[in-house]
C-alpha cells in the first residue's frame, strides 16, 4: 500500500476584457472551498529538575538559564514548550468494538478515546494482513462484524513463525499525565494508573521520588491494512469533512507500559532500565548484573498490560523479582494471534495522515532545600552550625543536588564599640558559595557566631569581679535567592 496525498488543481479562466472594475471580477467568481484538516492538540503541564534530565533533554532549559533575574517574577520559574506528535494510538480493550478498518470517526473523539462515529456511507475497503499465507479481501460495506469475520477467516491460514520481535522506547516523566503521549491519546491516565475517576484534565498525580521513567514495550503479531481509497473515502457533510478521520491500519499483538520511580539520577536510571530490559530478553534474568539487580530493587513499578495472559488492570510491584515476573515475552499462534494494540488514522478530506499533537508546557522545577540549624548557647559567643538537606519536591523526597548548583550565603557583619575599643569601622558584607561536591542528599555548611563579644574582667571590690565589653560583633546570614532552589525553612536541631 502506498499512501499518497491528492491535491486538486483549480484552474480559473478570467477574461480581463469582461471586467469593468475590480468589483465586477470578484462578484462573478464562485470559489470552491478548500479543506484543511488540523491535527488535534492535547496540552500537558509538567515540570523538570534542570539538573536531572536524560541526555536528549539536557539542553531543555539552556535558552533561559543564566538570564532568570531579568524576567523572573517571585513565583514564576521558567517554562519551556516541547511538541510531540503521533499517528498511532493505543487501543484500550474497552474500545475494541470501535476499531475496524474504514470506521469513520470524529477527530476529537479519537483523541479523547470516545470513538464517536461520523454518519455517512463509505466506499468498499480492500483489506489485507501482513501475515504470510493470508488473502486480501474487499469488504463492500465496512463494519465491525464484517471486519471481524475477515480476520477470523484468515487466521487459520496464517503463519506466525516470523513474529518474535520485541520493541520498546524509554522516556522520562514527572506527571502521570505525560503518559498520554505514550498512549497516543488524551487517555484518562489518572484512572488507568491510580484508579481515580477524575477526568483526564482533572487531578494530576506526580512522582514521589526524584526520577520517573516510563518504558513503552510491545510485541507485534501482524497488521491489518487497507488500500488507499479514492477521495473522499466517505460521503460526509461538508461541514464535518475537516473533522472526520478513518482507521486505515490496526496492529495486533501485546502491549505494555511500565513506569518506575527511583531516587537515582535520570540518565543513570534510563541506562539501567534499558540494559536490564535488553538482558532479560536476550539472555535471561540469570545474566543480570548485581548493579542491575540493585537498581531494580530500589524502584517502585506500575505496569499496564494489553494482550497478555492476565488482566489489563494496572499492577504495582517493587524490585527485581517483580520486574522479571511482569515483563514476559510471549509467542503468537493461530490460537493466540494477539489483540488490537495500535491503530492509525487518515483524514477523510485528503487521505493525509491524521496526527494527534501533544504540547508540553514544562516548568523548570527548583531543588527544595532545608537548612538544619544546630544551636549552642554560650554567654558572649552563642553559635550556629548549618547543614543542608536536598529534596526533589515539597513532600521532602530526598534527592542529590547537582554539584553545579551554587548555594550563595550573604554574611552581614556589624560591630558595636565601647569608648575603650581601638577597633573602628570594621563592618563588612561578603558572600560565600557552597556546592554539593560529594553528590550526597545532604551536606555540611559552616558555623558562625550570631553574637560575639570581646570582654575584660577586673576586680570590683569585696572579692567580686566585673566584666566590661570592649566590642560586640553581630552576624546575620542569609541564603540568597536563585531559580535553582527554594528554601523550605530553617529547622532548629538540639545538640
Amino acid at each position: 500500500m502506498r499512501p499518497y496525498t491528492y491535491i486538486p488543481a483549480l484552474v480559473l479562466l478570467i477574461s480581463l476584457s469582461s471586467c469593468t472594475n475590480e468589483t465586477d471580477c470578484f462578484v462573478e467568481t464562485n470559489e470552491t472551498p478548500l479543506h484543511h484538516p488540523e491535527d488535534h492538540v492535547v496540552l500537558i503541564n509538567t515540570s523538570r529538575n534542570p539538573y536531572n534530565l536524560v541526555n536528549k533533554d539536557s539542553a531543555l532549559f539552556s535558552g533561559v538559564m543564566g538570564r532568570w533575574s531579568l524576567t523572573r517574577s517571585s513565583d514564576d520559574y521558567f517554562t519551556v514548550e516541547k511538541d510531540v506528535s503521533t499517528n498511532e494510538t493505543v487501543v484500550l480493550p474497552e474500545y475494541q468494538p470501535h476499531v475496524w478498518l474504514g470506521n469513520v470517526l470524529y477527530r476529537s473523539s479519537v483523541a479523547d478515546c470516545t470513538y464517536r462515529p461520523v454518519p455517512g456511507p463509505k466506499k468498499p475497503v480492500t483489506a489485507s494482513l501482513t501475515l504470510p499465507g493470508t488473502d486480501a479481501c474487499v469488504i463492500s460495506n465496512p463494519s465491525y462484524s464484517r471486519f471481524a469475520s475477515y480476520i477470523k477467516q484468515q487466521i487459520p491460514k496464517a503463519s506466525f513463525k516470523q513474529n518474535d520481535e520485541f520493541l520498546f522506547s524509554i522516556e522520562q516523566f514527572t506527571s502521570y499525565n505525560e503518559l498520554k503521549s505514550a498512549f497516543g491519546s488524551n487517555a484518562n491516565t489518572s484512572f488507568l494508573f491510580w484508579g481515580s475517576s477524575t477526568s483526564s484534565s482533572g487531578t494530576e498525580h506526580h512522582i514521589n521520588k526524584a526520577t520517573g521513567i516510563y518504558l513503552k514495550f510491545w510485541q507485534s503479531s501482524f497488521t491489518a491494512i487497507m488500500d488507499t481509497p479514492d477521495i473522499p473515502y466517505a460521503s460526509v457533510s461538508p461541514a464535518l469533512l475537516d473533522s472526520a478521520v478513518y482507521i486505515n491500519a490496526i496492529t495486533y499483538g501485546r502491549f505494555g507500559l511500565l513506569t518506575l520511580e527511583t531516587n537515582a539520577e535520570a540518565n543513570y536510571a534510563k541506562t539501567m532500565i534499558q540494559e536490564s530490559f535488553h538482558t532479560l530478553f536476550t539472555k535471561g534474568s540469570s545474566y543480570m548484573t548485581s548493579e542491575q539487580r540493585s537498581f531494580l530493587n530500589g524502584c517502585d513499578f506500575k505496569v499496564y498490560l494489553i494482550g497478555g495472559s492476565g488482566t489489563t488492570a494496572v499492577q504495582s510491584f517493587n524490585g527485581f523479582a517483580g520486574f522479571v515476573d511482569h515483563i514476559v515475552k510471549g509467542q503468537f499462534s493461530r490460537e493466540q494471534p494477539g489483540i488490537p494494540i495500535f491503530c492509525s488514522f487518515a483524514n477523510v478530506a485528503d487521505n493525509s495522515l491524521a496526527k494527534i499533537k501533544f504540547k508540553y508546557n514544562i516548568r523548570r522545577e527548583p531543588l527544595y532545600v532545608e537548612i538544619l540549624d544546630e544551636y549552642v548557647y554560650r554567654a558572649y559567643s552563642p553559635s550556629h552550625t548549618y547543614s543542608m538537606k536536598f529534596y526533589a519536591n515539597q513532600a521532602k523526597v530526598p534527592t542529590i543536588a547537582h554539584p553545579s548548583i551554587k548555594f550563595r550565603f550573604r554574611f552581614d557583619v556589624t560591630y558595636d564599640y565601647s569608648p575603650r575599643s581601638i577597633f573602628k569601622d570594621r563592618d563588612t558584607t561578603y558572600v560565600r558559595e557552597y556546592s554539593n561536591a560529594g553528590y550526597g542528599t545532604s551536606m555540611p555548611l559552616f558555623s558562625f557566631n550570631p553574637y560575639l563579644a570581646r570582654t575584660i574582667t577586673h576586680p570590683a571590690g569585696r572579692g567580686e569581679t566585673e566584666t566590661d565589653i570592649i566590642w560586640e560583633r553581630y552576624t546575620d546570614v542569609t541564603l540568597l535567592d536563585s531559580p535553582d532552589y527554594r528554601l523550605m525553612g530553617i529547622t532548629k536541631v538540639s545538640k
